[in-house]
């Protein structure tokens, strides 16, 4: 269980870093 909620919140990073990157870009 734990594993999947640190992918989970490794997933939720990277599409918020993405986010972020397109909207400065």
């Amino acid at each position: 269980e734990s594993e999947r909620s640190q992918f989970a919140f490794v997933t939720f990073k990277d599409s918020q870093s993405a986010e972020t990157a397109l909207l400065l870009s």
